[in-house]
């Protein structure tokens, strides 16, 4: 009986600790300078790694997505749209969560090419554990000062609400 005792002690101190270890993870917070961050495996760029200052003055967003989520692929389409859009004023940048059967790649180039995809992308695990909170598709809308403005849902990402970001300061229409 004091076997399983400790047994169940030392089971519910180590999902404490792994708890606790999990919440430490930075995610952006709205009002918050973003989270500094390194992209990895960027393949249409010379050095393949792009960090947070790459983004230096311009409004971006970034939209991450995993192969699991319908979804996602769905949104493709109105992120590519909006990016043609608002070109001179909101840069978007893809970012899959890598699987281990290495199947992601091969399906989003298919869908990349079917669709005629011009939105940077890339595929970074790290990356996406370390920015997204939640379920996918995400949206982390991001001012020209590094400062994190939303995080939302793909129900906000019209051409409505990226016209606004171009006068944030008083963003108050997105909605997750």
């Amino acid at each position: 009986m004091r076997t399983i005792l400790l047994l169940l002690l030392s089971a519910v101190v180590c999902h404490s600790h792994a708890i606790a270890q999990e919440k430490a993870i930075d995610y952006p917070q709205i009002g918050q300078s973003c989270p500094d961050f390194v992209i990895h495996n960027v393949p249409d760029d010379a050095d393949s790694v792009l960090s947070k200052t790459y983004f230096d003055g311009r409004f971006f967003i970034l939209a991450f997505w995993s192969k699991y989520c319908s979804g996602s692929a769905a949104s493709f389409p109105v992120i590519d749209s909006l990016q043609q859009e608002f070109k001179n004023q909101v840069m978007f940048f893809l970012i899959g969560n890598e699987d281990k059967e290495e199947r992601m790649r091969p399906m989003y180039k298919a869908i990349r090419e079917r669709l005629n995809l011009t939105v940077p992308f890339a595929f970074d695990s790290l990356l996406f554990k370390k920015l997204v909170p939640g379920p996918v598709p995400a949206f982390v809308w991001i001012d020209n000062k590094g400062v994190v403005q939303a995080v939302t849902g793909s129900l906000a990402l019209t051409s409505e609400n990226v016209s606004f970001i171009p006068a944030w300061g008083a963003l108050r229409i997105l909605r997750p």
